[in-house]
C-alpha cells in the first residue's frame, strides 16, 4: 500500500535514494533509529513546546517523545499498518502530530503531512488517493461535516495506545519514502508527492561526545545549529515547517510549536525560549513587521543565529527591512519545489550585495541540481536576464518523487518544471517571478500578480493583497485587487495612485475589493481561483460588471 506499489495507479515507480557511510565518524540510520539515539543522551530536555495565542505552554521531553512514539508505532503495528504503507495524518500542529509521524517511521511506513484544515471533500480525495493504511486525527466521529472516510481505518484526535502498548524499542526498518507531501490547495485538486527518499539520515557525534545529531538537518542550513531553539510557527501540514522539525529533532534541538500564528507571540517566544533559529514564510514577515514599532522593539531577540524564509516570494523592501532590522547575515532564503528536484540558497549579505531584475525576487545560485530558463511555448533556451519558464534537473539525474494524482512535466534528458516564472542572470543567479498558472493576461500584455502584491503591501494601509484576473469584454482579462487592510483606511484613488507611482499603468488593478480576513494562510499561499470566484458572486450580487467599482 505504500510507494512504489505495483498495484496503484500512479505516475510510475522509483528507486530509493541511497545513504552511503562517511569514514569521518559519520553513520547512517533510520529516522526510527535516529530519535532513540538523540533520546539517548537528551533524556529530560526538552524536545517540543507547544503553544499559541492564548494557550498555556506545554512541554514534551526527548525520552517521552522516544516513548510515546514506540508505543503509538506498536498500536499502529497491531492495526496491521506494514513497511511501505501510508498513513494520512489528518492532526492540528502539536505534540501528536510528531509522535505519530516517528511511529510511523519505526514501523518503516511513510506518513503523508495532510493537517486539520481541509474540508471532508478535500480530505476525501486524499485519502482515494493515497490509499492509506490508517487515518490519524480525523477530526470527529460526531461532527456530521467531518465523516469517517468509509473503508478505512479512522482513528480519533488524542488517540492513545492501550496499556498493553510497551514503550520499547522495535526492529528497525526503512520507508522507501520518508514523506508523502500534499499539494494542490491553491491550484485546484490535491495531489500527492512521493519524495523518493528513504526514512534514513546520515548522523554524526556532537564534539565526540557520543551525542550523535543529524548531520545536515534543514535548519541547520539557514543560519540554525544543532541543540539549538527552532522556532516553527507554521502548520506541520505544511512541507517546510514539516522537514524544519523533524529534522530539528533528530538535530537535537527543542522546536517550539505555535498552533495559530501570532505576530507578537512569535516575538516573545524568540524571547521567552532563546530561540537560535526561527522558520517563517513573507506573511509572517509582513505581519511581524505591521506590529507597532514600541511592541516590535520591545522583545529581545538577539539569541537569533538565522531567520529563514521560503515557501512564497518575498517583496524586496520587507526584504530590506528585516535585513537592516536584524542584520543580513541572519536572514536566509531558500527557493525549491517540494519535488526536491533543486534548490537555491542565498543569505542577506550575498542578497543585499547582488544587483536585482525588475519585478523578480533574487533567490540565489542552485545549491542542489540545475537550472535553466525556457521559453513557455517553444521551450527555446533564453539568453541571462529573460523571463521564461524555471527548469531544473537533479544533478544525479534521478527522479526524485513520485506523483500520485498528477503528471510531470519532464523532457527525455530529466529536465522538468513545476510552472515558475523567472530569469538567471550572467552570473548564474536565480531571480524568480510568478506562477505560470497565476498570470494574466492584459490586453496581450502578460502581467504577473505577485509583483503587484508586493507593491500594494508596501502601502502602510494594506495587511494583505491578492490580485486576480477577471473577464473583461474588451481586454480579455482586467486586474482587480482584494485586500485586507485590518481597519486601516485607504480608497481606491489613493491606492492606484501609490500603485502609478512604481509600476506601469498596465499593471494598476482598475478596481479593489475589501476583505474582513487576512487572505493568505500561515504558509503564504492563497487560492487564487477561490478569490477570484469569490469577487465575480460578490459582483454578481450587486449586479454590478467586472469593470466597474463596487
Amino acid at each position: 500500500m505504500g510507494p512504489p506499489p505495483s498495484s496503484r495507479s500512479h505516475e510510475g515507480t522509483f528507486k530509493a535514494g541511497r545513504a552511503v557511510p562517511d569514514p569521518d565518524g559519520q553513520s547512517v540510520m533510520t529516522m526510527g533509529r535516529a530519535l532513540s539515539a538523540v533520546a539517548g543522551w537528551k533524556g529530560e530536555d526538552i524536545a517540543i513546546t507547544t503553544t499559541g495565542p492564548q494557550l498555556p505552554m506545554s512541554h514534551v521531553s526527548f525520552r517521552e517523545l522516544e516513548q510515546r512514539s514506540d508505543r503509538m508505532a506498536r498500536a499502529y503495528a497491531s492495526f496491521k499498518v506494514e513497511g511501505n504503507d501510508f498513513v494520512a495524518i489528518m492532526l492540528p500542529t502539536g505534540v501528536e502530530f510528531v509522535v505519530v509521524s516517528f511511529a510511523c517511521w519505526k514501523l518503516g511506513a511513510t506518513p503523508s503531512n495532510v493537517g486539520s484544515r481541509l474540508t471532508f471533500r478535500e480530505r476525501e480525495e486524499i485519502v482515494r488517493l493515497a490509499t492509506p493504511s490508517l487515518v490519524a486525527g480525523v477530526p470527529s466521529f460526531k461532527d456530521p461535516q467531518m465523516r469517517i472516510h468509509e473503508g478505512t481505518r479512522c482513528l480519533p484526535e488524542g488517540f492513545e495506545p492501550g496499556p498493553d502498548m510497551l514503550a520499547e524499542p522495535l526492529p528497525d526498518r526503512v520507508a522507501s519514502s520518508w514523506l508523502v507531501a500534499t499539494s494542490g490547495g491553491s491550484t485546484g485538486r490535491p495531489k500527492l508527492i512521493a519524495l523518493a527518499e528513504p526514512s534514513l539520515v546520515t548522523m554524526r557525534d556532537l564534539s565526540d561526545c557520543g551525542k550523535p545529531v543529524m548531520l545536515g538537518g534543514f535548519s541547520t542550513l539557514g543560519g540554525g545549529v544543532a541543540e539549538g531553539v527552532d522556532l516553527v510557527p507554521a502548520p506541520l501540514s505544511h512541507n517546510a515547517p514539516f522537514h524544519c522539525a523533524m529534522h530539528g529533532v533528530l538535530s537535537a534541538s527543542h522546536q517550539v510549536l505555535l498552533t495559530k500564528f501570532d505576530a507578537e507571540r512569535a516575538l516573545q517566544l524568540v524571547e521567552e525560549c532563546r530561540c537560535t533559529f526561527a522558520y517563517l514564510v513573507p506573511t509572517m514577515m509582513k505581519r511581524i513587521w505591521d506590529l507597532p514599532i514600541r511592541v516590535r522593539e520591545k522583545y529581545n531577540v538577539s539569541s537569533l543565529h538565522g531567520v529563514f524564509h521560503m515557501a512564497a516570494p518575498c517583496p524586496r523592501w520587507l526584504k530590506e527591512v528585516w535585513c537592516h532590522w536584524l542584520g543580513p547575515e541572519i536572514i536566509w532564503e531558500l527557493y525549491g519545489p517540494t519535488e526536491a528536484i533543486a534548490w537555491t540558497l542565498i543569505n542577506g549579505v550575498e542578497w543585499m550585495s547582488r544587483p536585482k531584475l525588475d519585478g523578480l525576487n533574487l533567490v540565489g545560485k542552485a545549491k542542489v541540481g540545475e537550472l535553466r530558463i525556457l521559453h513557455p511555448e517553444t521551450r527555446a533556451e533564453l539568453p541571462p536576464r529573460n523571463m521564461g519558464e524555471v527548469w531544473m534537473r537533479h544533478h544525479e539525474r534521478r527522479i526524485t518523487y513520485c506523483y500520485y494524482g498528477a503528471t510531470s512535466v519532464r523532457d527525455a534528458d530529466g529536465w522538468e518544471t513545476v510552472g515558475d516564472m523567472g530569469a538567471i542572470d550572467e552570473d548564474g543567479y536565480l531571480h524568480l517571478g510568478d506562477r505560470r498558472k497565476d498570470m494574466v493576461l492584459v490586453g496581450g500584455a502578460n502581467i504577473y500578480p505577485a509583483e503587484i502584491e508586493a507593491v500594494l503591501e508596501e502601502h502602510p494601509a494594506v495587511k494583505s493583497a491578492v490580485v486576480v484576473g477577471l473577464p473583461d469584454a474588451d481586454l480579455g482579462q482586467a486586474l482587480h485587487g482584494v485586500l485586507f487592510t485590518g481597519g486601516d483606511t485607504a480608497t481606491s484613488e489613493e491606492l492606484q495612485l501609490f500603485l502609478k507611482e512604481r509600476l506601469e499603468s498596465k499593471k494598476v488593478p482598475r478596481q479593489f475589493t475589501w476583505a474582513e480576513d487576512h487572505l493568505r494562510g500561515d504558509d503564504g499561499k492563497c487560492r487564487r481561483a477561490e478569490v477570484a470566484s469569490w469577487v465575480l458572486s460578490r459582483i454578481e450580487a450587486h449586479k454590478v460588471p467586472p469593470t466597474s467599482k463596487l
